[in-house]
């Protein structure tokens, strides 16, 4: 017989954040917690302790009301992300924005810079496309990273390139 891994509360919550439901990935707090209730941390415990054999953790982004399972690491040599080169490219912009202005870009900025590279239309459509995928949160005029893009990007490492790359321009 087979030792069993964990309990099947816990193989049940996996399961939830597994299966995606409409375009976000993982599965809702507020679900998971109506049908685990007070048990949820201590499920979300178990399932870590196997998952990190697998170099993956299950979070509970409580801003985002979501419950997602990501690579403990960053990860770049995998392609895991669902967007095109534009998009990629977009991203890249960010995070080299993102670098020059502290953790906070406007939205206006972002549109002036992407635009010159994909043109204004597929810069807006690309900004859309990495909200809905988690890359970015947009709130009015402001553009901030979100959940995703630290889970796959190493945007340290990525910030600490563009920055020589603007060196070696400059100087």
């Amino acid at each position: 017989m087979v030792p069993e891994l964990v309990s099947s509360d816990a193989k049940r919550l996996l399961l939830m954040v597994l299966y995606r439901s409409g375009r976000k990935p993982g599965a809702s707090i507020a679900e998971l917690r109506k049908e685990f209730g007070d048990r949820l941390e201590e499920l979300v415990e178990e399932l870590n302790e196997k998952l990190a054999e697998l170099g993956l953790r299950l979070h509970l982004l409580e801003e985002e009301g979501l419950a997602v399972i990501a690579p403990s690491e960053p990860v770049g040599d995998i392609k895991l992300s669902p967007l095109d080169s534009n998009a990629v490219a977009c991203l890249g912009i960010l995070v080299g924005l993102f670098t020059a202005g502290r953790g906070v870009v406007k939205r206006s900025e972002f549109l002036e810079v992407a635009s010159r590279k994909v043109g204004e239309a597929e810069a807006k459509i690309c900004l859309g496309e990495l909200a809905r995928e988690g890359y970015v949160k947009v709130k009015g005029d402001e553009i901030q990273l979100s959940w995703r893009a630290f889970f796959e990007l190493d945007v340290e490492k990525l910030a600490e390139s563009l920055a020589r790359e603007v060196l070696k321009l400059s100087g």
